[in-house]
C-alpha cells in the first residue's frame, strides 16, 4: 500500500478538509477491518434519538408497565380489598377535595387548603385529578403513579445520553425488574415521588462540573429538590441535609478534582440558581401548613408519640435494615435463592446487581487513574453514604423512611452503568464487554423480577373474609333506616377505620361522618364521651388481629365492647367475623327514632330536620294504602313496638298486621300532634314483616300520604 508523502486536500460541499499521511493510513486500515464493525468512526459517536422518539417510547413503556402492576395488585397487591392505610387516608382527602369542588367550586377548595393542608399535598393533588379524569374506582389513583414511571424512565434516558436505543431499551427492562419500581406502582405515598425527585436533584449536582454547568441545569437541580419537598414537606429537613451536603461536595470536586479555580462569587451565584427553587416551590405550603410539618414531626419524632413508632432491635439490625432487612428487600427483593420462611434474609438479588455494576465502575474508574473521576466518584460514595445514615440512625423503622437511600442508590448505578456503556463505545475494544454485561445482569434480574411485597391472594378465603367485613359494616351503617347521616365513631383504626368508612361514603355520593378519638385515646372517659354523641360505634376485639396492636388505645377495646354492651341506649346490630382469630368487629348503633327494621313498600324516605314546622328533627310518611317493614331482628322471641303518628284525615283507622295477622286497629283522631302507640307480641325465629294498614291518605298530591311518623321502633323485650 502506497503512502503519499503530502497532504491530501479534498473538498466537500465547499468545505475543505485536511488529512495528515497518518491518519489517511489509519482510516484505510480501519475500513479494511470489516468484521469489526463497532471500531467504525460512525459506531464510535455518541448516539442521539430524536426527543419525539425518546418521549413516545418512554411513555408508552411507563403505562404499559403501570397497567401490569395494577393488574398484580389486583390480584396479589393492595387491591385486593379495600383501600387501607396509609393509601386511604390521602385518597380519602382527594375526594374531599373533588367533591368540594364539584359542589362549591376552585375558590372553596383554595380556602380548604389554606384552612385544612393535605398531610401530603403530592398524594392529595394526584388523587383528586386521578378521580376526576377516570372516575371514582379505587384503582384510579394508583393508574395516576404512571407519573413515577415516566420519572424513573425519563431520567434514566437522561443519565444514557449517548448510548444507542437497542442499550437503553435493556437498561429499562432492567430497572423494570426492580421491585422498587413496582412497589411505588402499587403503594399511593408521596414517599415514592419525593424520593425519586431528591434523587435527580442531587445526582445533578454532583454528574458534571458544578460552578461551570448552565444556569439552566443549575435551576433544574433545584426545582428537582424544591419539588421533592413540596410533595412530602415533613422530609425538608432530610432533603435541606442532604442537599446542601451534595452542593459542598460538588464545590470540593470542581476544585480538587476538575482543578477549576472559582471566585467565592462564581460559587455563590451556582448555589444561589440552585437553592432559590428548593425555598420558593414548597413556600406556599409552608405558609398555610407549617404548624402542621412541624408539630407532626415533633410529636412522632421526638414527643408523646415516639415510643409508637419506634422500632426495638439489635445495632445490626438498624444497620442492615435498609440493605439485607425488611426494608432493603422490599426495595430490591427478588426470587434468586428466596428465604423459605419470613422475615427474608440473606442480600436481596437485585442489591447484589447493583453492588456488581457499581464495582465495575469502580475498577474502571481506579485503571483509568483520572483525578477527576476518582474525586467525583468518592463525592458520590459520600453522599450516598449520608443518605443511608439519615433513616439507619433514627430509631423509627419504615419500608418507607429508606427511599431516600434506595432511590439515589438505584439511579447511581444507572449513571454508572451509562459511563461504562458510553466509555466502551468510545474505545476501540474488540470485545464490548459491558454491552454484554448489560444483557447478561438483565438477563439475571428478569429471571429475578421482583414484585413488590404480596398482600395475599384475591381469591383466598381469608381476603375475601376481610372484604366481607369492611363492606358489611360499611353496608350497616349505610342502609340504617335511622340516620341520614350518620356520625360514626372508630375508637382504634385498624382495617375499618374512619377514613375508609368516609371514602366509602364519598364513593357512594353519601352522607357520613366518621371520626376517631382526638385526643388521649388510652383513655375510657375519652370514649364514653364520643359514645353520647355518635350515631354508630365501630370497635373490635382485641384480639382479632384487624386493629392496630401497637396503638395505646388497643389496650382498652375489650372493655369498651362490654361498655357499649351494657348501655340501654345501644343496640348491637352487626357482628363480623374473621374466621383466623375467630374474632372480629362490632357495629354499635345508637338506638335511633326508626330503629330495628328497614323499609319494604309504601314507607317514604327519612326527612328533617324541619325547624321551621315545628317537627321532630327526623320523619317518615307512611304512604297508602299500606306501609310495610321488615324486621331485623330474626331470633325470635318477644318483641315491643313503640311508634309516635301524626294524622290529619278524620276518622282515620291504623291497621297493624304481623305477617298477615292482625295485631291491633288503631282509631286516629286528625291532629296535629304525634300520638304514641305500644304494642307487644311474640315472633318465631325467621323473618317477619309489619304491614300498618291505612283507612284514608292523600288522594291528590303526587305523594299518597297517609300517616307522618315520628318514631317506629322495634326492639327485644327485656
Amino acid at each position: 500500500m502506497a503512502v503519499p508523502e503530502a497532504s491530501t486536500i479534498q473538498a466537500n460541499a465547499g468545505v475543505q478538509t485536511v488529512h495528515s499521511p497518518a491518519s489517511q493510513t489509519r482510516s484505510r486500515l480501519l475500513r479494511a477491518r470489516t468484521s469489526a464493525p463497532l471500531r467504525l468512526e460512525k459506531h464510535r459517536r455518541p448516539s442521539h434519538q430524536a426527543l419525539w422518539l425518546r418521549v413516545a417510547i418512554v411513555a408508552l413503556l411507563a403505562a404499559a408497565y403501570t397497567s401490569v402492576v395494577i393488574h398484580y395488585s389486583m390480584r396479589r397487591g393492595r387491591l385486593i380489598v379495600f383501600p387501607t392505610y396509609d393509601d386511604v387516608s390521602y385518597i380519602n382527602n382527594g375526594l374531599w377535595r373533588l367533591q368540594t369542588f364539584y359542589d362549591a367550586g376552585p375558590a372553596t377548595v383554595l380556602h380548604m387548603y389554606r384552612e385544612q393542608p393535605p398531610h401530603s399535598p403530592y398524594s392529595t393533588v394526584i388523587s383528586f385529578f386521578a378521580f376526576a379524569i377516570f372516575g371514582v374506582h379505587d384503582w384510579a389513583p394508583y393508574a395516576a403513579n404512571v407519573l413515577l414511571i415516566l420519572g424513573y424512565f425519563g431520567f434514566a434516558d437522561y443519565l444514557l445520553r449517548g448510548c444507542p436505543l437497542w442499550q437503553k431499551l435493556v437498561v429499562f427492562l432492567l430497572l423494570a425488574s426492580f421491585p422498587l419500581l413496582s412497589w411505588s406502582v402499587q403503594e399511593f405515598r408521596a414517599d415514592h415521588v419525593s424520593a425519586l425527585l431528591l434523587a435527580m436533584g442531587l445526582i445533578m449536582v454532583l454528574k458534571e462540573p458544578w460552578v461551570n454547568s448552565s444556569r439552566r441545569h443549575q435551576v433544574m437541580a433545584g426545582v428537582w429538590c424544591g419539588l421533592a419537598i413540596a410533595s412530602k414537606p415533613h422530609m425538608f429537613g432530610s432533603v435541606g441535609l442532604l442537599l446542601g451536603t451534595a452542593l459542598v461536595l460538588a464545590t470540593l470536586c470542581d476544585r480538587f478534582g476538575s482543578r477549576l479555580r472559582a471566585s467565592a462569587r462564581q460559587i455563590a451565584q451556582s448555589w444561589a440558581y440552585c437553592l432559590i427553587p428548593v425555598i420558593l416551590i414548597p413556600l406556599p405550603h409552608f405558609l398555610v401548613g407549617a404548624h402542621e410539618v412541624l408539630s407532626y414531626i415533633d410529636e412522632n419524632v421526638f414527643g408523646a408519640n415516639k415510643d409508637i413508632w419506634q422500632t426495638k432491635g439489635t445495632l445490626a439490625y438498624h444497620l442492615l435494615f435498609y440493605l439485607t432487612g425488611l426494608g432493603g428487600h422490599a426495595a430490591f427483593g427478588g426470587t434468586i435463592n428466596p428465604s423459605p420462611t419470613w422475615p427474608p434474609a440473606g442480600i436481596p438479588s437485585h442489591l447484589l446487581l447493583i453492588i456488581i455494576i457499581l464495582a465495575a465502575a469502580v475498577v474502571r474508574i481506579l485503571w483509568r487513574r483520572r483525578r477527576t473521576e476518582i474525586v467525583r466518584a468518592g463525592c458520590f460514595a459520600v453522599l450516598l453514604l449520608g443518605a443511608y445514615l439519615i433513616p439507619t440512625v433514627l430509631k423509627t423503622k419504615s419500608y418507607f423512611f429508606g427511599l431516600g437511600f434506595q432511590t439515589p442508590l438505584l439511579l447511581v448505578t444507572i449513571l454508572a452503568l451509562g459511563d461504562l456503556l458510553r466509555s466502551e463505545r468510545l474505545s476501540f475494544r474488540r470485545i464490548p464487554a459491558a454491552a454484554v454485561g448489560l444483557i447478561c445482569i438483565t438477563c439475571f434480574a428478569v429471571a429475578a423480577w421482583g414484585w413488590p411485597p404480596a398482600n395475599g391472594d384475591f381469591g383466598a378465603d381469608w381476603v375475601r373474609n376481610r372484604r366481607e367485613i369492611a363492606y358489611g359494616i360499611y353496608d350497616g351503617i349505610r342502609d340504617n333506616p335511622d340516620y341520614i347521616d350518620p356520625h360514626v365513631y372508630v375508637p382504634c383504626a385498624g382495617e375499618v377505620n374512619d377514613d375508609l368508612l368516609n371514602y366509602l361514603a364519598r364513593k357512594d355520593g353519601r352522607e357520613l361522618v366518621a371520626y376517631g378519638p382526638k385526643t388521649t385515646p388510652e383513655d375510657p372517659a375519652t370514649s364514653l364521651a364520643e359514645f353520647n354523641q355518635a350515631q354508630f360505634v365501630v370497635s373490635a376485639d382485641q384480639g382479632s388481629a384487624l386493629i392496630a396492636d401497637f396503638l395505646p388505645q388497643f389496650k382498652i377495646q375489650d372493655q369498651l365492647n362490654q361498655i357499649l354492651k351494657s348501655k340501654t341506649d345501644y343496640a348491637l346490630v352487626g357482628r363480623y367475623i374473621y374466621h383466623q382469630t375467630g374474632l372480629g368487629y362490632y357495629l354499635f348503633e345508637h338506638i335511633g327514632p326508626f330503629f330495628g327494621w328497614h323499609p319494604t313498600t309504601g314507607m317514604g324516605y327519612l326527612e328533617g330536620p324541619y325547624p321551621q314546622n315545628v317537627l321532630p328533627p327526623y320523619v317518615r310518611w307512611g304512604y297508602g294504602p299500606s306501609s310495610t317493614i321488615s324486621m331485623n331482628d330474626q331470633s325470635g322471641g318477644h318483641f315491643n313496638l313503640s311508634l309516635s303518628a301524626r294524622n290529619i284525615f278524620p276518622d282515620q283507622v291504623m291497621t297493624i298486621k304481623l305477617d298477615g295477622q292482625v295485631l291491633r286497629e288503631v282509631p286516629m283522631e286528625a291532629s296535629q300532634e304525634f300520638k304514641p302507640v305500644e304494642i307487644s307480641f311474640d315472633a318465631k325465629r325467621g323473618p317477619h314483616t309489619i304491614e300498618m294498614d291505612y283507612s284514608k291518605w292523600e288522594q291528590v298530591q303526587s305523594r299518597p300520604m297517609a300517616v307522618l311518623y315520628s318514631r317506629i321502633v322495634i326492639r327485644a323485650a327485656k
